[in-house]
């Protein structure tokens, strides 16, 4: 069945850590328990993620190795490993409860439910489809359906046009009521945000921000993870070596630890003491304790003359900005850069969460702030990138004097988050990042849908998906002119131009230039939900964005970097990397040769 703390998952002839992605092959005629002894890696891999799911797994190995080898495998035989009895297990969700908004009965048709194992922004799969209009609130709608894959993060994401309207949503699995903390998309049109689908009541209902692509879901594992590892000094430039303790909130948690930025979850080595940082290097830790989740956090640490290869960047916006996240770290490593890479998201949110909201959002759980004006205060950065998005304020420049942010433009938002981050570093790059629209929703606030300010920005409506593109990155283009007029004696901002790569990587695709990949694959390779109104990558998009980042970042290409966690071939990886260096290279603000 599944694998717990103590075992892990059992694929017949191995074993495959859900969490490292790690195919283990134990000796023949190995015991169970004497293959975790030897491997040494068995409730470490456990620990990591809790409930490793042998179906997922299974796709996991036979992408890996073949379908044919893993048969093979699959059909040898070896020794169950059982959970311990009294451990807590993430369930499958496989049914749900639910009450519509009023009079929205019937705008819930199409809705989804979707689970994760990423993160509440990225890697969402489709469980079921609302099929058939529910009961009026305030009476509740019960929906069962086949799932057994446990998911830590579960969504009701909102049909087009609906706004994402629910007044209560409830997941189960059989009979057990799912529990945890909630995630949603930020904002509302009617002051009515995503905490009332799960606060209990059906007299309060959720009606999001946008018509499209508006969700509201839990994180299934919330109560049961165990305290993040923190490092005391926290990682930064130094002139002097340190002695840095490392740190649990749960009590009785084991902590790993590598000082080279491996998976200490692979290589850790057992924490007993402070770790001497006498040279620069990155500290990555995990705690693990038996029946809970865990996870990584990492430090970087310079010791001695700063050196241009260590760099620490910080990207604030939606789940958009999630994009690259797990991604862009790993390959400014292949590139031979150390990248201190935060992030600072909420979902759905736009340039106004730096001021409105510095608290609560996703990625500084392991800072010595949560804050992020804090942070930006108290951490010198290289770079900072900020995404404006389809969402208010939705203008480029002007409203400085409004209040509060939300009614302000994009540019004097993303200004006072440069403004606080100069007082660390004056030379901090700040960046511009262009984004893009889903296939079948494209009109926007920034894309002619409706103008807050025509004096100011006022397009016509976007023809296409390749218009909206080139009007969300004049948009950009407009924010960067009012980042520089405010400071215009600091080094210049520039622009991730990911939005203007990405349709130049459709017109490769389109014309038969990435080898082995159809013609009209575009949107099935790179979008979550292919041609639909989801706006979110799948793992090759996202390697693709990272790639734009990393090229613009660095100024250099990106040819030759691995291509681990995607679908694509060494060649297709190839093609890949060359597009998003020429949409880099030859835009000229991008900042290459700066």
């Amino acid at each position: 069945m599944f694998g717990m703390p103590g075992s892990a998952t059992r694929l017949g002839g191995g074993l495959l850590c859900a969490a490292t992605n790690t195919w283990i092959a134990p000796t023949e005629g190995m015991t169970c328990s004497q293959f975790g002894a030897t491997a040494g890696l068995l409730t470490v891999c456990a620990d990591r993620r809790g409930m490793l799911d042998c179906g997922l797994a299974t796709m996991r190995m036979i992408k890996r190795i073949g379908l044919l080898t893993a048969l093979s495998i699959l059909t040898a035989g070896w020794s169950t490993c059982d959970p311990p009895a009294s451990c807590w297990q993430l369930e499958p969700v496989n049914r749900i409860r639910f009450v519509p908004g009023p009079g929205q009965a019937a705008s819930m048709v199409g809705g989804k439910i979707q689970g994760s194992n990423d993160s509440p922004t990225n890697g969402f799969v489709d469980l079921v489809t609302i099929s058939s209009m529910p009961s009026d609130s305030p009476a509740y709608t019960e929906l069962g359906f086949s799932n057994t894959t446990p998911y830590r993060y579960v969504k009701y994401w909102g049909p087009p046009g609906s706004y994402g309207q629910v007044a209560e949503i409830e997941f189960y699995s059989d009979t057990t009521r799912l529990a945890g903390s909630g995630f949603g998309t930020s904002g509302s049109r009617s002051e009515n945000p995503w905490p009332n689908a799960l606060d209990g009541s059906t007299s309060s209902f959720f009606d999001g921000p946008l018509a499209n692509d508006i969700y509201v879901g839990i994180d299934a594992a919330s109560e049961h993870l165990v305290g993040l590892p923190r490092f005391s000094p926290p990682g930064d430039s130094y002139a002097s070596p340190q002695a840095v303790t490392i740190t649990s909130s749960t009590a009785g948690a084991v902590i790993r630890y590598t000082t080279d930025g491996s998976d200490p979850a692979i290589n850790g080595i057992t924490y007993a003491g402070p770790v001497s940082v006498s040279r620069t290097m990155t500290l990555r830790a995990i705690a693990t304790k038996s029946c809970m989740f865990g996870d990584t956090a990492m430090g970087v640490y310079q010791i001695g003359t700063p050196s241009s290869t260590v760099q620490a960047s910080i990207h604030i916006g939606n789940s958009l900005t999630d994009t690259i996240n797990d991604a862009l770290a790993p390959l400014a490593t292949s590139g031979g850069y150390t990248l201190d890479y935060w992030r600072y998201t909420v979902p759905g949110i736009g340039t106004w969460i730096y001021e409105d909201s510095p608290t609560g959002g996703i990625g500084l759980e392991g800072a010595p702030t949560q804050n992020i004006q804090t942070y930006l205060q108290t951490k010198a950065f290289d770079h900072i990138s900020f995404q404006p998005a389809s969402n208010m304020p939705c203008i480029p420049t002007g409203h400085a004097g409004d209040s509060p942010a939300i009614n302000k433009s994009d540019s004097v938002n993303i200004a006072l988050a440069w403004d606080h981050a100069v007082t660390m570093n004056p030379n901090v790059q700040m960046w511009v990042y262009n984004t893009w629209d889903s296939g079948a929703d494209y009109i926007n606030c920034m894309t002619g849908e409706w103008n807050r300010d025509p004096a100011i920005w006022n397009p016509s409506p976007a023809t296409s998906w390749e218009n909206s593109v080139d009007l969300q990155h004049e948009f950009g283009e407009a924010v960067r002119a009012g980042l520089v007029a405010h400071a215009p004696t600091r080094p210049p901002p520039y622009i991730i131009p990911a939005g203007l790569a990405l349709k130049a990587l459709k017109v490769a695709i389109e014309a038969g230039d990435i080898p082995g990949m159809a013609t009209d694959s575009f949107w099935t390779r790179t979008f979550q939900a292919g041609f639909g109104t989801d706006d979110h990558l799948k793992s090759d998009g996202r390697y693709f964005v990272s790639l734009v980042f990393y090229a613009a970042m660095f100024q250099q290409s990106p040819a030759g970097l691995p291509h681990a966690n995607t679908t694509l071939t060494d060649e297709q990886a190839a093609a890949f990397q060359q597009i998003a260096w020429n949409a880099v290279a030859n835009y000229p603000l991008s900042g290459v040769g700066r």
